[in-house]
């Protein structure tokens, strides 16, 4: 079990390696070879760091559900506990844990349910949203200055 939660993060961060170096790769060639190299740089950068926060948040709310789940039964009397022997269990929790162990000092139990990783979203949505607006000023910036937009811009501007 402990082999299979290895292979697995490093399957996913060797998927995220890629992923991080064809977005870098894209960024350089979208910008050509002024400034807008720099700024298509950065801005794939922060698409990437906004797809990393997106996937940390679906983790969390698996952990979420994880304590629902155990909450849940607690109060109808059929504990049933959570299996952490699991690979996927496991890797949830270990993932998840640095950012709910600061919080479990500040935010309280509901009626004895862990509310920690609901909160943990929505700190990660807050940085989620910083970033959609840093993302979107870049994008305006990289077209101001002559750069093409990327793919996911060119939608929202509309022809004259």
């Amino acid at each position: 079990p402990l082999a299979f939660t290895k292979n697995f993060s490093m399957i996913i961060a060797a998927l995220l390696a890629i992923q991080l170096a064809q977005r870098l790769i894209v960024g350089l060639l979208r910008g050509g070879m002024g400034g807008g190299a720099l700024l298509g740089f950065l801005g794939e950068l922060l698409a990437f760091t906004h797809l990393l926060l997106t996937l940390y948040m679906l983790l969390l709310c698996v952990r979420a559900g994880f304590h629902f789940h155990a909450w849940y039964t607690f109060k109808k009397r059929r504990p049933m506990g959570l299996n952490l022997r699991h690979p996927l269990t496991r890797f949830v929790f270990q993932v998840t844990e640095p950012a709910i162990k600061p919080l479990k000092n500040w935010v309280p139990t509901v009626s004895g349910l862990d509310i920690t990783p609901m909160v943990a979203v929505l700190f990660v949505l807050l940085a989620l949203s910083l970033l959609q607006q840093l993302i979107m000023g870049l994008t305006m910036a990289n077209i101001g200055s002559g750069g093409l937009p990327p793919p996911h811009a060119i939608n929202n501007i509309t022809p004259m």
